[in-house]
């Protein structure tokens, strides 16, 4: 159970220009743990992959280079920089969330995962593995098959990455199961900034929860990526708290503790309210077509009903 958290909690995010030197990344995360915890901040969020740096590209040839780069900095989990981080935040008394490429096996071989880190007072509290894969990175991360929900001091929060948010699934299956605060470290391109705007507050609205993005920011050391910013605090109405704009730092929201575990804002509840009997196409693998064929279209608009089709790949 969650130990008394007072009246308010601080939650803080940070927008980071993060480099393909984990070194020196460390050293930024060390800075931000200290900047939040000045200000009494129980949770921060740091970006998608800013252990290590993200991709050169997301629709590029992977160089020899690059690949040899990313499983040559993976770590497992615990391992260096997440006991380094642990350690910090155990200091400060307070919940970090940051992104990196994990491994899993041995460094030659082994499988390498984009994931988030939730580590805490007491340690490594849990871990994300994304499972939507955008672009490129189909060639060097295996997909995460599950949408955890981890229990905290501060409240439930349930963790995704980046592309996993143009997935509305993604949100709903994490606070239907219990997930009071929505977390989002991402390295969302500038170019793309407009659905960025659109869905982080939509994700928090539609589920009435706390939404927390923290995006990579400004241009990559590497390749052609520049970084949108705009990491922010959302409430569950989608109101906009707090929002770093377009420059690297931090940005803090106080809010109620009571906010951080309630369920329904207003006379309408969004859970209670839904219809599961009628979405019976949404888990339905039969419809897939990763072509989008004219065909296919169709036949999504006229398929007769039809009972659930066996899930394929159970128990793999």
């Amino acid at each position: 159970m969650p130990e008394d958290r007072g009246e308010t909690v601080t939650l803080a995010v940070a927008a980071m220009n993060a480099v393909h030197d984990k070194a020196k990344n460390l050293a930024r995360y060390a800075s931000f743990i200290d900047e939040a915890a000045a200000q009494q901040a129980r949770l921060l969020v740091l970006p998608e992959q800013s252990l290590q740096g993200y991709l050169y590209h997301l629709n590029h040839e992977l160089s020899p280079e690059e690949a040899n780069y990313l499983y040559e900095t993976a770590e497992p989990v615990p391992g260096p920089s997440t006991e380094q981080v642990a350690k910090l935040a155990r200091k400060a008394k307070m919940y970090v969330i940051f992104g990196m490429t994990e491994r899993v096996g041995v460094s030659s071989s082994g499988i390498l995962y984009n994931s988030a880190v939730l580590v805490g007072p007491r340690g490594i509290a849990g871990v994300y593995r994304k499972v939507h894969a955008p672009g490129d990175e189909y060639h060097i991360f295996r997909q995460g098959r599950e949408w955890p929900v981890f229990e905290t001091d501060v409240g439930r929060i349930g963790i995704q990455i980046c592309y996993d948010m143009r997935f509305p699934e993604a949100s709903r299956e994490m606070a239907l199961k219990g997930a009071e605060i929505l977390v989002l470290p991402t390295a969302w391109p500038q170019q793309n900034g407009f659905a960025y705007d659109l869905l982080d507050r939509a994700r928090a609205a539609e589920n009435e929860c706390w939404f927390l993005s923290s995006n990579q920011v400004g241009a990559c050391d590497h390749g052609r990526l520049t970084y949108y910013g705009h990491s922010r605090i959302i409430g569950p109405f989608g109101n906009v708290l707090a929002d770093t704009g377009d420059d690297e730092g931090i940005v803090t929201a106080t809010v109620p503790a009571e906010s951080l575990r309630r369920r329904q804002w207003g006379s309408m509840n969004v859970f209670h309210d839904r219809r599961p009997d009628t979405y019976r196409y949404l888990a339905d693998e039969d419809i897939y077509n990763a072509h989008g064929t004219e065909n296919e279209s169709r036949s999504l608009k006229t398929a007769p009903e039809r009972k659930r089709p066996r899930r394929r790949g159970a128990g793999r």
